[in-house]
């Protein structure tokens, strides 16, 4: 298994973000086509060979020499990259502190130049066969907003504090909707202005979504 994510320091639940890459051990492979928030997940699915071919460009066998960590940015707020791949000793996981894409004149201190190879592989990675791809759920997280303006109810029904997939978290509830509710999803928020809440159990939250990955198990 491989799973590359790229964790937005900006984003609204900060380390929620999904795999920017992801291929396992079945072939599956599910990436990020397109650049920012233009591009969409697609999925395709690799006959051993093309896995092979994959493992040996992007230099994966060779990922157990590498250090856990590298910075190849000197500011603050830049992303964290973090690399997971699964090997015969178990699973190595190496973070990257900065920006990963379009990479140039990279010193090999700061990173050996086979790794940035490899990001720039699973980054450039594209399959022709490949087709959009949508979890069976789509994840809503929310937490407290109890000082928010105003609120608009949770549709009653959706998933809410007692359905069986409901989780509590640190922050407050993750709630797991069916992915054909994405749309009526998508128009719900659409009314929610910044300084309004969503009201559930007559308690107010925030809210963000994310999609789950396969190796995340079910709800």
């Amino acid at each position: 298994m491989v799973l590359l994510t790229e964790y937005n320091p900006w984003a609204m639940v900060i380390g929620s973000d999904s795999p920017t890459f992801a291929l396992y051990t079945d072939g599956t492979v599910i990436y990020w086509a397109g650049e920012g928030r233009s591009g969409k997940y697609v999925t395709a699915s690799l006959a051993p060979t093309e896995m092979a071919q994959v493992i040996k460009s992007a230099h994966l066998e060779d990922v157990g020499r590498f250090t856990n960590c590298y910075a190849i940015a000197d500011y603050t707020d830049a992303p964290t990259n973090v690399l997971v791949v699964k090997t015969a000793a178990g699973y190595k996981t190496i973070e990257v502190y900065g920006v990963i894409r379009h990479m140039e004149n990279i010193p090999p201190d700061r990173m050996p130049t086979s790794l940035q190879q490899t990001f720039r592989v699973l980054l450039a990675f594209t399959d022709p066969n490949a087709h959009n791809w949508n979890p069976p759920y789509l994840e809503v997280m929310m937490w407290p907003f109890s000082y928010a303006k105003s609120s608009l109810p949770w549709p009653a029904d959706f998933p809410g504090t007692h359905d069986k997939n409901t989780r509590q978290s640190t922050r407050g509830l993750d709630l797991f909707l069916p992915f054909s509710e994405f749309n009526r999803y998508k128009a719900f928020v659409s009314k929610l202005k910044p300084t309004t809440a969503v009201l559930l159990d007559g308690k107010k939250w925030a809210i963000s979504q994310r999609l789950p990955f396969p190796h995340e198990g079910k709800p």
